[in-house]
This record gives C-alpha cells, structure tokens and sequence, in this order.
C-alpha cells in the first residue's frame, strides 16, 4: 500500500502534467559523471525542462540543448552524447528536430565500435547519438548563452513508472565489456569544447486514465472499483493494496471526488489513453 506521503507526491505529480504529451513536448534527463570535465570546455548539453508527467501508452519527447557557458564566440561543428534509460519503461523511438538549430544529421547511428546502438532504434538502454553541421555550411553553429535546442529524443511510454518516476541521463563516458570508452562530445573544430552535462530528466509515467483495478485496461470491470474509491478511501486501498487511489483521479486535480465522474466515463470510452 502506498503511504499517505507517497499519494501526497504522487497527487502533485499529476497536477504538474496530465495531459497526453505529443511528440513535440518534453520531459527531462539525468547525468553520471564519469571523469572530470575538461577546463577549457565552453559549450553545455542540457535537457530542458528536467521533469515530465505522462500515460502510459503516450509519446515523449526531451530537448537537448547547447548551452553556451559565456558572450563570447563559441561554435561546435558536431556533437554526441550518451544516453541511458529503463527500457522496461521507455522505448526510444529516435529524434525530432522540429524547432531545432537546423543539424544535417541528427540519429543513432546504427553499429559502432563502442558497443553501442545494437538496433534500429537502440532498445537495451543505452544509445549515442550524434548530431552534425551540414558539411555545405560556411559557419559552424553558434549555440546561445540561453541554450539552443538540438533535437528532441522521443520515446513511448510502455508502463507505469515506481513512484520517483524514471531517469533519461546523459552520461560523459562508458566503457562496455571488449569495447574502447565511449565519450560525449561537443566539437568546435578538432577542440573537444564539452562543458557540463545536465541532471537528470525524470519522466513519470502514470497508469492508464481509469485503470482504477490495475490490471492493465480500462473498461466496464473499472467501475465498481471506481465508485469504491469515489465514497470510500479506506475501503478502495483495502480491496486494493497494491494499487494506487489516484488513479480515479481521472481530471488531474489531485482529488477523487465528483468531478472525476465525466472524465471516467471518457476513460472507458476511449480505452484509458487521454486524461482531461
């Protein structure tokens, strides 16, 4: 049974975001550092905003960013960066780079010495992306002191996350077994220009809109255990210890009360995915 702090946080979870998120919306990120960051290093990676709530079953999108860490003129040619992330959780599904700086390329190149990018997408966990300057360009990018987005990383959420959420993090450098060391990257000519990495993004992902029995689908068996948990707190978490009260709260208020009644019926008619 969730403690009643755990319901606190979770409730203010929901009011953050509840709506279904589209591909060109955020979420967040998450950092390891695994050596020190080189001094003369310029040019930031950040995940903007750092924190997201969703549905299962909804896509997710999180904007890297080039942050320059000064006024001065500062350029990068290309760039990569590590990612993990819970695969059980999330399923990467590539980039967008709608809004973005304008890169030529913009993947996960499919196969490197690294050990990383097993797939098409890569789904274990891990991935490098890399993002490039047209090679027809005169100029190399110029990211902003208030950060210039990159690309966005988009991924569907699969199932409800614990209730920390879960972490996508850029990490500086990895090393797999029988593999060289992986690093992340910002180059401004053959100058390794990487600042600082972001901390992490957290993406929470909520069960399905109305799945108040847990079982993995909202339909007609949702609605005792609905109205039990609509008149009777106690006796919902009762008949149901392992699964969450605030899954009545189907209008994201961080209530279950009358109003969630509408948004309820929505649920079951559209089979749990959206949430107003």
């Amino acid at each position: 049974m969730r403690t009643t702090e755990s319901r606190s946080r979770k409730a203010e979870l929901r009011t953050h975001n509840c709506r279904r998120v589209g591909p060109a919306i955020v979420a967040a990120a998450a950092i390891l550092f695994l050596g020190a960051a080189p001094l003369a290093a310029g040019i930031n990676l950040e995940w903007r905003p750092l924190f997201q709530t969703v549905r299962a079953g909804d896509q997710v999108a999180i904007g890297l960013y080039a942050v320059s860490d000064s006024d001065e003129d500062q350029h990068f040619n290309s760039a990569q960066a590590i990612i993990f992330w819970d695969p059980t959780v999330l399923q990467l599904t590539g980039t967008d780079v709608t809004g973005s700086i304008g890169l030529s390329t913009s993947a996960f190149l499919f196969g490197n010495s690294f050990g990383l990018n097993e797939a098409d997408p890569p789904a274990d966990g891990d991935a490098l992306w890399v993002g490039m300057v047209s090679l027809g360009e005169t100029r190399p990018a110029h990211p902003a002191p208030e950060g210039s987005l990159l690309t966005y990383i988009t991924f569907t959420a699969l199932v409800e996350s614990d209730i920390e959420g879960t972490a996508v993090s850029l990490v500086r450098s990895v090393t797999l077994p029988g593999h060289p060391t992986a690093r992340s990257k910002v180059m401004s000519g053959t100058h390794d220009a990487l600042g600082t990495l972001s901390g992490p993004a957290i993406v929470d992902v909520l069960g399905m809109c109305g799945d108040v029995n847990c079982d993995g689908a909202t339909n007609v068996f949702d609605i005792d255990p609905f109205v039990l948990a609509l008149v009777d707190q106690e006796g919902y978490e009762a008949a149901f210890p392992d699964c969450d009260y605030l899954r009545a709260d189907t209008n994201c208020d961080g209530h279950v009360n009358v109003f969630d009644i509408d948004p309820f019926v929505e649920c079951l008619v559209v089979g749990g995915h959206t949430c107003d």
